[in-house]
């Protein structure tokens, strides 16, 4: 339900069914599923913020992906790490060419070089394994 809100631009409706989700995930402190509602949130708002050219929505959708990034650098979940810092750097995307700004340009390949750091790490670590 919450991929369908998105895909008809109700964004209003599905954070709010997120959020009725994270409310859950938050009494039972279960800290990967509040991490997928913070993820979720934040792909909302990069959608709206997209279509609707408001670079205060990929603001608001940064800050969730950042809320995200840290419970993951907490359970050390490379690869919500590594999700985090590719959708971190798709918002300072989309803000550099709605701003023509290129240090958001610049911000977003920093970040899209550390999701490509963690991306070895995991692949090092599988070969381990």
């Amino acid at each position: 339900m919450i991929e369908v809100e998105r895909k008809t631009d109700k964004f209003e409706e599905a954070t709010t069914q997120i959020n009725k989700a994270l409310d859950i995930y938050i009494q039972f402190k279960d800290k990967l599923g509040m991490e997928r509602c913070y993820n979720n949130i934040g792909l909302v708002w990069l959608a709206a913020g997209d279509i609707e050219k408001d670079v205060s929505k990929l603001d608001e959708a940064i800050l969730f992906f950042k809320k995200a990034l840290s419970i993951d650098k907490d359970l050390e979940f490379k690869v919500g790490i590594r999700r985090c810092y590719r959708n971190i750097s798709s918002v300072l995307y989309t803000q550099s060419i709605i701003e023509n700004n290129n240090s958001k340009l610049e911000e977003a390949k920093e970040y899209k070089e550390k999701a490509l750091e963690v991306d070895k790490s995991i692949i090092t670590n599988y070969d381990k394994g």
